[in-house]
């Protein structure tokens, strides 16, 4: 009886639930547990969290959906995947409302044959970019490129270096 009424109640707060899934008109959270807290709207998610969000794949060992702010927090050894780029981090938060996806703790982006580092990176997923903060750095070829602030547009592959900008060429033939 009491699992009916807890399909009944997830019916009635945002849609049909499935064992170890949520689902919404953009967010699927999937864990090893999920609970609901409160009348608020809010799902946590414990162990194995696996979430598609605005067609990102997300992934985390703990996660909160706010229902109502169409917001997602994921912490703990954080894996975001988006049309080839691959971050890691320890903290990430997706704003449903703004297609944005703030990232922090440790960034890692990687992308190709670039991986950049920062400590704070806002991610624009419906512009496919991403903005550096937090002693950014990208490595690529060879090369290391730093500033106060970086943007990297993946669509067209430029790299925009705001305030203190630098850059270290690698001049040594490979063979």
């Amino acid at each position: 009886m009491r699992f009916w009424l807890f399909v009944y109640v997830m019916f009635l707060l945002g849609g049909w639930v499935c064992a170890g899934s949520m689902t919404d008109d953009y967010i699927t959270i999937h864990a090893d547990e999920l609970e609901i807290k409160g009348k608020q709207d809010i799902f946590s998610a414990i162990g194995d969290v696996r979430v598609q969000f605005k067609g990102a794949r997300i992934s985390g060992l703990k996660g909160e959906y706010y229902k109502r702010k169409q917001t997602v927090y994921v912490t703990d050894q954080v894996i975001l995947l988006y049309k080839g780029v691959k971050v890691k981090a320890n903290q990430l938060i997706g704003y449903g409302k703004k297609d944005m996806i703030s990232i922090s703790d440790d960034v890692i982006i990687l992308y190709q044959d670039m991986q950049g580092t920062c400590e704070q990176a806002e991610y624009d997923v419906s512009a496919n970019s991403v903005v550096l903060l937090g002693t950014p750095q990208i490595m690529q070829d060879g090369n290391r490129i730093s500033g106060e602030k970086m943007e990297i547009y993946f669509e067209t592959g430029k790299i925009k270096t705001i305030g203190h900008a630098n850059v270290l060429f690698e001049t040594r033939k490979t063979k």
